[in-house]
């Protein structure tokens, strides 16, 4: 393993998470803040609290959540900067409404690759974000996944002596640049490996309407680079747990088209590189997958 610090976060011309953001679908700015400056503070979540109203606070009011479900083809499954799994079936129903004059979102996915050997998981994720200014988006959440099989910390079976976890997740807060090229940067933290995560990296959206003269058509790009450190990356191996430690980076560009009604498609392709080094061997000579990876993906969704 390559014990190194952050080498670079990768630039280009999608969206969180990084986490419930796949469905492509931001809310920043539920409560309107029209700020003296551009760096003036938000303080409508201080009022939120102040002046509570339960029906407005946890967003309950009638057409305040955004309410959907997507199916996801994957050529690979990507965790971590690593293939977790070859060709894979993801379905996700999402809900993103109204919390505390912010976004709170939650996510339920299943995956379910092609292959029996790779292991079938389901997640739930929820978080809260919230612009802390004009252009600064702070966001909090965490997830737990469930597993058929036990996994290592990225995410791959662990073989070998049925070494790692089926139950595992994380904590994350991070901030998002809310312009442009929707710049961010996370820290991440997995309760069960024990494992730390810095993460930074772009995600823009550019309208390809003007372009095409295709109403609904755009452009997303995610791309972003990461340090990652476990503590016990497989469990315990003859009674000590196993360290390991790496740098990665990912780049995915999405085709989307979005009509008025709230069918959303997408296709595009990603590619994933990482320095742990594939011919490395890990406890009991297991496998720690290719550096890199090219895969592709597309989606077929509706909201209301």
């Amino acid at each position: 393993m390559k014990n190194k610090i952050l080498l670079f976060f990768l630039f280009s011309a999608f969206s969180s998470v990084l986490f419930a953001q796949e469905a492509g679908l931001p809310i920043y700015g539920i409560k309107e803040f029209t700020p003296e400056n551009w760096y003036s503070i938000n303080s409508a979540t201080l009022d939120s609290v102040v002046d509570f109203d339960f029906y407005e606070a946890f967003g309950l009011e009638k057409n305040t959540h955004l309410i959907g479900i997507q199916g996801v083809y994957m050529s690979s499954h990507i965790v971590k900067g690593k293939r977790a799994a070859d060709s894979t079936f993801m379905v996700e129903f999402f809900d993103r409404g109204p919390l505390f004059a912010g976004e709170g979102y939650w996510n339920f996915q299943g995956f379910l690759p092609e292959d029996s050997q790779f292991a079938k998981e389901f997640n739930i994720l929820g978080g809260w974000k919230y612009n802390l200014t004009e252009f600064l988006v702070f966001d909090i959440g965490g997830n737990v996944t469930l597993s058929d099989k036990k996994v290592n910390a990225d995410g791959r079976p662990a073989k070998h002596y049925g070494e790692g976890e089926d139950v595992f997740g994380d904590v994350y807060f991070g901030l998002i640049g809310d312009c442009f090229l929707e710049p961010f940067v996370y820290f991440i933290y997995d309760f069960t490996f024990y494992q730390k995560e810095f993460r930074g990296g772009f995600a823009p959206k550019f309208d390809l309407e003007p372009l095409t003269a295709i109403e609904g058509l755009s452009l997303e790009i995610l791309t972003y680079g990461a340090y990652t450190v476990a503590d016990r990356f497989s469990g315990r191996n003859q009674g000590d747990y196993w360290h390991n430690s790496y740098t990665y980076f990912y780049g995915r560009t999405d085709l989307v088209w979005a009509s008025g009604n709230g069918l959303r498609f997408s296709a595009g392709v990603g590619y994933t590189y990482n320095n742990d080094g594939s011919e490395f061997a890990g406890p009991r000579n297991s496998e720690l997958g290719s550096d890199s990876n090219v895969f592709f993906r597309c989606s077929i969704g509706y909201s209301f």
